[in-house]
């Protein structure tokens, strides 16, 4: 996890990759607390095929902590969504272009 400004500046940046434009789409939903777990707002922008290419998490009132961690480990969030599988969704999306 990152300070806010740090991932609202990365995720504001422009992309790198000037040859995979973003689409014009893009999502921003949040989901709202409930028994347990933390409220978080999810931004994401599309890119070809409806491919998400990046995405930015909020996580309200989680402090520094991973987010979805187990409870019994110091530093995580166990009331967070799950980070480490939000991660691995995000990255399968993804397929590495032949050489």
């Amino acid at each position: 996890m990152v300070h806010l400004s740090n991932a609202q500046a990365i995720h504001d940046a422009p992309r790198i990759a000037k040859d995979q434009p973003v689409t014009s789409e893009s999502l921003r939903a949040t989901t709202h607390a409930s028994e347990g777990r933390r409220a978080y707002t999810r931004s994401v922008e599309f890119g070809p095929g409806g491919v998400p290419c990046r995405e930015l998490w909020i996580v309200h009132g989680a402090g520094h902590a991973w987010a979805g961690g187990s409870e019994v480990l110091r530093l995580n969030d166990a009331a967070g969504p799950d980070a480490s599988g939000e991660m691995m969704r995000f990255f399968l999306q993804h397929h590495r272009l032949a050489a």
